[in-house]
């Protein structure tokens, strides 16, 4: 191994405490989607009628009985 090799944790140690001192900008990650299923601030808009209630999925007659611990 090289001198001046460094191992994957030690890289990323060093590229966060060069954020932390301002020497290396933060990433940023785009996050906000666009499009007719998402609203005004990125997020997602379900359909209505699309969730469901675990309760109701929950069988009785099996073997494990209906309740949920």
């Amino acid at each position: 191994m090289p001198e001046d090799h460094e191992t994957g944790n030690q890289m990323r140690r060093r590229k966060g405490q060069e954020m932390r001192a301002g020497l290396r900008p933060y990433p940023t990650y785009p996050a906000k989607k666009v499009g007719p299923n998402f609203d005004e601030n990125g997020k997602y808009i379900y359909p209505e009628g699309s969730g469901f209630n675990y309760m109701e999925t929950i069988n009785p007659d099996s073997e494990w009985g209906g309740k949920v611990s």
